[in-house]
């Protein structure tokens, strides 16, 4: 199977979520969006939010490839852009892979760092495609 043949899908099944969790070591309960990557019917990656603070946090990170995280991300940005979150909120440890971090520091008009918390930089993106609805009234 190919990474071409990977479905990008959100997490519908308590098995989705036990996968989810154990690929990315989650510690605490994934809340909507969760966004798997699907391969021969096998949960290979997948991205996982948290509420905190009325913020969107991603995280429960795990991706095999870089392009299966770039796809990962564009379809958890699709999920939020389609329930009208304009940015959220997420962190890059010492862990994270050099492709990853540069493709970070090359989007300064999406991604802004926010601070660091022990070793863990944190950092603010925009949902890219977000246009408010204009609303419609009388």
């Amino acid at each position: 199977m190919r990474p071409r043949d990977t479905v990008y899908r959100l997490a519908s099944s308590p098995k989705d979520f036990s996968v989810a969790r154990k690929l990315s070591n989650a510690e605490s309960t994934m809340s909507f969006p969760t966004v798997v990557a699907e391969r021969d019917g096998k949960v290979v990656g997948c991205i996982g939010t948290h509420r905190q603070n009325d913020a969107v946090v991603a995280g429960f990170f795990y991706a095999p490839t870089f392009i299966t995280a770039m796809r990962l991300v564009e379809a958890y940005e699709n999920v939020l852009r389609l329930a009208g979150v304009r940015e959220y909120v997420f962190a890059l440890d010492d862990s994270a892979s050099r492709a990853w971090l540069d493709s970070v520091e090359r989007s300064p008009e999406l991604v802004q760092p926010v601070g660091e918390v022990d070793g863990v930089k944190w950092y603010r993106r925009k949902v890219m495609g977000y246009e408010p609805q204009e609303s419609k009234g009388a």
